[in-house]
């Protein structure tokens, strides 16, 4: 008899004996491993799903610049007219005032 408790005869010699017990542990550990493992990918979905929906968000942003870009020309145009007329309503309002003066005199 081997030392693993069979008959010799049927065991070639240089064989690996490996009993159901041994096995039965490898398949408990290789469970467990995986149990691990299944635990840290679980939640990789809703993270991949959040950061689809942050990365869709972002894509709308040039959208949202463009619009604000174009309003923001039409501000600085009218801006510009704006402080045109003034300089003009302050150029008449100066030489009308001065005219009135005067001619008070």
């Amino acid at each position: 008899m081997s030392d693993q408790g069979f008959p010799s005869a049927q065991i070639p010699a240089g064989s690996v004996v490996i009993t159901p017990v041994q096995m039965y542990d490898e398949m408990r550990a290789t469970h467990e491993v995986v149990t691990r493992i299944e635990a840290a990918i679980n939640p990789i979905p809703g993270i991949l799903a959040d950061q689809s929906n942050q990365l869709d968000q972002l894509r709308g942003i040039p959208a949202d610049v463009a619009d604000h870009e174009s309003r923001l020309r039409v501000l600085e145009r009218f801006g510009g007219k704006a402080a045109g007329i003034a300089l003009a309503v302050s150029a008449v309002v100066g030489v009308g005032s001065s005219y009135v003066m005067s001619n008070l005199k």
